[in-house]
């Protein structure tokens, strides 16, 4: 793996049994971090390959909306996603993958929220990238990228 990030989610429900969220509880998660060009740029010597995102839960199975923007189709995604208690739940995300919202999530009208931290885990590959050849067939110096 070439990086990662890593955090907890608040303890407050962040979303509703209807999917409604409050802005100010979840987590917005930039992909791939700033800093980085992603695998679909033309940059041909910093590329991003395979992102995954995990969850997990100390203190039992917890409930986590997830919801994907993928910036080349311009669309998002949303699910559920169980947080298992001292386990994990790891999912490839899709290549072109920009921002990830998540939020604890109400499982029915009335439930409480617990003290139950939950964990995510964003890992991220780079990806081979051959430089461009010169005129002879040789590859070029970075200083001529």
């Amino acid at each position: 793996m070439l990086g990662f990030q890593m955090g907890t989610l608040g303890e407050e429900f962040a979303v509703l049994q209807d999917n409604t969220y409050e802005e100010r509880l979840v987590t917005h998660l930039t992909i791939p971090p700033p800093g980085n060009i992603p695998s679909y740029s033309y940059e041909p010597l910093y590329r991003w390959g395979r992102v995954w995102l995990a969850l997990g839960a100390a203190h039992g199975d917890a409930l986590v909306r997830v919801m994907v923007f993928n910036g080349m189709t311009g669309q998002w995604q949303a699910g559920d996603w169980e947080a298992p208690d001292q386990g994990r739940t790891r999912q490839m995300l899709e290549e072109g993958t920009q921002m990830v919202i998540l939020g604890r999530k109400q499982r029915c009208a009335g439930e409480t929220s617990p003290r139950n931290p939950i964990g995510w885990l964003i890992e991220t590959e780079s990806r081979a990238v051959t430089p461009p050849r010169g005129s002879r067939g040789i590859p070029t110096s970075p200083a001529d990228l």
